[in-house]
């Protein structure tokens, strides 16, 4: 056996050893880790270093609830809403955005558009706007909040309560947040009581939402990071 052919049956044996290797079960890949930090029961946060809103920054995500789709979700400008500056989240499948400010006074939601089954736009300003947190809060910290805007479907306002869960680890593919920040969100017809939307969400310390799931007003959602990019 000539010198080639033996160097060439050394490096193709390596290769098989290391494919066997990187799927075996019990040898997973190494994982990237993005450390966040511990929060002791009763030990106050500041949200806003969790929820990056700078222009520039963008998300890419996967839907596993809608085919396995996927999409960016980017900040691209801000908009005066509410007497306030937010910033406005833009998606790159269709039209979805949503207008969030982090300030002083808490995290909040202020307008959005959505996208109907029929592909009419459904466009909301939220007044007074919905409240996700304090800027500075505690685990099981709830806000609550009642826009002046109607349900088109009974006529009555609805009330979304937003509570601050706990802390807890997810790992999405090769990557690892350590104790990001979960927030339950739920809204209801105010005079029904009829749940319209029960939805989580899993924000880590200067990344943002690294997994979001749940029910949006009949629209089910399994939207997990890919990968990012946070301006400064």
């Amino acid at each position: 056996m000539t010198i080639n052919k033996c160097l060439v049956l050394i490096a193709l044996s390596f290769f098989l050893a290391a494919a066997a290797h990187a799927a075996d079960p019990a040898n997973p890949a190494p994982l990237d880790v993005y450390q966040g930090p511990v929060i002791q029961p009763g030990e106050e946060f500041d949200v806003r270093s969790y929820y990056p809103i700078t222009v520039g920054s963008f998300w890419k995500y996967q839907d596993s609830a809608d085919n396995n789709v996927q999409f960016k979700l980017e900040i691209k400008k801000t908009m005066p809403v509410n007497g306030t500056t937010a910033a406005f989240f833009e998606r790159s499948t269709k039209i979805e955005t949503d207008a969030i400010s982090t300030g002083n006074d808490g995290m909040f939601l202020h307008y959005q558009q959505r996208t109907n089954r029929d592909g009419s736009i459904l466009e909301t300003t939220w007044t007074p706007p919905v409240k996700f947190t304090d800027a500075k809060t505690k685990i099981g910290a709830k806000c609550i909040t009642t826009p002046s805007y109607h349900n088109p479907g009974t006529g009555n306002t609805m009330t979304w309560a937003s509570t601050v869960v706990g802390t807890q680890d997810v790992t999405l593919g090769t990557s690892k947040f350590t104790n990001c920040v979960r927030i339950k969100v739920l809204v209801t017809d105010t005079v029904l009581g009829v749940k319209l939307c029960d939805f989580e969400m899993w924000v880590a310390k200067g990344i943002g939402v690294v997994q979001r799931q749940g029910n949006f007003f009949g629209v089910y959602f399994v939207q997990k990071v890919l990968e990012w990019q946070v301006k400064p």
